[in-house]
């Protein structure tokens, strides 16, 4: 990464967009300040109140444009010469299409100021879209309402506040909007796609408020969303749309992207992923694709090793398409010299700047090769766990107060071995971010564990509240310390908290044992068999109890499954083997 660029790339930004905006804001409040035009009394000023506007339907008088040609006179335009109605509205259009938006403005008001303009829904729609490219929304929708009022079924109006509608969040109106331009012309895709989009974040939105019909508008939107794709496949390479085939591809991948949002919104993340890589072949040099293909991918990954931690080859490979992806995204943003103004090269409607999107996608990147070293070949873990420190490094570069970058990299070094460096981390990040206190101290207990700094680790522990995971340590020190009845109130403390959590009841049970209370850890040895049948474990620590309870049978068939589970299991081999010579 070449920081040390990015952050002279940032600085160029900013001062390219504070010059921009302070053009924006003089060329507006010349044109506030300017006359635009001879104006009849009583007739609307540069912003009007578009309600007292009245209707025309007059197309064809000509419109006098002597004012407008004399603010263009300095552009070489010294024409002096009449427009009809159609001529000026085309005109304007053209600036909107240039993205003169302040001049389209202007020109429309101009246009809605003279008798033939009067209340003109192509006037108004046009000025509606020109204040709404400037973010003005407020009056954009004023423009727009009062277009719709004149032409309540108006297909292009309703989209376009629709539009509006999804920029401010209010889902809700424009799902209503779109789904009446629908309506009106059931198979423009583009009104069909804005209608699934809405829908989509509709639902959403009303499961963050706790509504359990929301899904039922998610599952419309995939709906509409499909019919969008499959008739767009129909227009991919067909010769009488040979001139549009840029503009179908693009569509058809923003369709397929808002697709798997929806399916993953649903939960159906392999249909999800299955959009996004279609989306991502379709447009490989979209960043916002690229990004969220790569975080579905360790989503997907991350889940599946909390529900099924057994399939390791389903875990490795997603996780490791999701570095891969996303370090894609990466490479794409410092190509493109992006990524540390705000939403650059993420979308408009971006939350962050690219610096926290950078950091956020190495931070998964850096979770997702130390998730990996828990499931690949040993030989394999050292590489993950080095990747993971580059890639946390990298973070620290941006941000060196960036505290998941330091617990990660602590974590990294604690498996590499080098216990010295993680607690080092741990420390700090304690230091610089108190609300993730708890989690650095739980850390390094663990390091301060391994390190046999059994009293240091007991502190750290001991200082966090509520956590299953601290109640089995402290258990596990106690348990090296001999201190059978204290280690087994903290294993029945960290049951209490978390009745799934296994290695409670592996550790419990040994601890039992010690104490000479066999029936109790065999107790426990169960509720690990019960919680992962598929497992050696818990039958081989079972068949220890059993044979402690002098239950010689019962030991046998515990150490004959655990074999079945992992035949190269060598203690119940040869625990077997001992039992079955006697």
């Amino acid at each position: 990464m070449k920081i040390l660029e990015m952050r002279g790339c940032v600085m160029n930004l900013r001062n390219k967009r504070l010059e921009f905006c302070t053009a924006i804001v003089l060329l507006l409040l010349a044109f506030m300040l300017s006359p635009v035009g001879a104006q009849e009394e009583g007739t609307e000023s540069l912003f009007p109140d578009l309600d007292v506007v009245s209707e025309s339907n007059s197309d064809s008088e000509n419109l006098s444009t002597k004012p407008e040609r004399e603010n263009t006179a300095a552009e070489g335009t010294n024409e002096n010469q009449n427009l009809t109605l159609d001529e000026a509205i085309n005109e304007a259009t053209q600036l909107v299409e240039a993205e003169r938006f302040l001049e389209a403005v202007v020109r429309y008001t101009q246009i809605l100021n003279t008798p033939q303009g009067h209340g003109d829904v192509r006037a108004l729609l046009g000025r509606g879209k020109a204040f709404y490219e400037l973010r003005y929304y407020d009056l954009a929708l004023k423009s727009f309402d009062s277009a719709l009022a004149r032409s309540p079924n108006n297909p292009i109006g309703l989209n376009e506040r629709g539009k509006l509608y999804m920029d401010i969040e209010n889902y809700r109106e424009a799902t209503q909007d779109f789904e009446r331009a629908v309506e009106t012309l059931p198979t423009d895709t583009e009104f069909l796609s804005n209608y699934g989009k809405a829908l989509i974040q509709y639902g959403q939105q009303d499961a963050g408020l706790g509504n359990l019909d929301a899904n039922k508008n998610i599952e419309k939107g995939v709906g509409s969303l499909t019919t969008v794709i499959e008739t767009l496949k129909t227009l991919v390479g067909a010769e009488s749309y040979r001139d549009e085939q840029k503009t179908i591809i693009t569509e058809l991948a923003d369709t397929h992207f808002e697709r798997g949002l929806g399916n993953s919104s649903l939960g159906r993340t392999v249909k999800a992923i299955d959009d996004l890589e279609r989306a991502h072949e379709l447009a490989p040099e979209n960043i916002e694709f690229t990004e969220r293909l790569g975080s579905t991918y360790f989503e997907s990954a991350t889940r599946a090793s909390a529900m099924s931690p057994g399939d390791s080859e389903s875990i490795i490979s997603d996780y490791s398409r999701a570095i891969s992806i996303l370090t894609e995204a990466l490479q794409k943003v410092e190509a493109a010299g992006v990524g540390l103004e705000k939403g650059d090269g993420f979308g408009s409607q971006s939350d962050f700047s690219g610096s926290e999107k950078m950091q956020q996608q190495l931070v998964r990147i850096a979770s997702a090769h130390l998730e990996l070293g828990k499931y690949v070949p040993e030989s394999q873990r050292e590489a993950q766990y080095s990747a993971a420190i580059e890639a946390t490094q990298a973070v620290l570069d941006l941000d060196p107060n960036q505290v998941t970058a330091l617990m990660f990299q602590g974590t990294a070094h604690r498996m590499l071995g080098n216990l010295k460096k993680a607690v080092e981390l741990y420390t700090e990040a304690l230091s610089k971010a108190p609300g993730f206190a708890g989690e650095a101290r739980f850390r390094r207990g663990i390091v301060w564990y391994y390190l046999d700094e059994l009293d240091l680790a007991l502190q750290d522990f001991s200082r966090i509240q509520d956590d299953p995971r601290a109640d089995f340590w402290r258990g596990v020190v106690y348990l090296r310390q001999k201190k059978f009845a204290k280690a087994v109130q903290y294993f029945t403390d960290s049951i209490n908290r978390n009745p799934v959590y296994v290695l409670s009841y592996a550790n419990r049970g040994k601890a039992y044992l010690n104490t000479g209370d066999f029936q109790r850890a065999l107790n426990d040895f169960n509720q690990i068999i019960r919680r992962e049948p598929g497992q050696a474990k818990g039958y081989f620590l079972r068949g220890i109890a059993c044979e402690l309870l002098e239950q010689r049978q019962n030991a046998i068939e515990s150490y004959e499954k655990a074999l079945k589970w992992d035949p190269d299991h060598s203690q119940a081999s040869q625990t077997l083997a001992k039992l079955r010579a006697e």
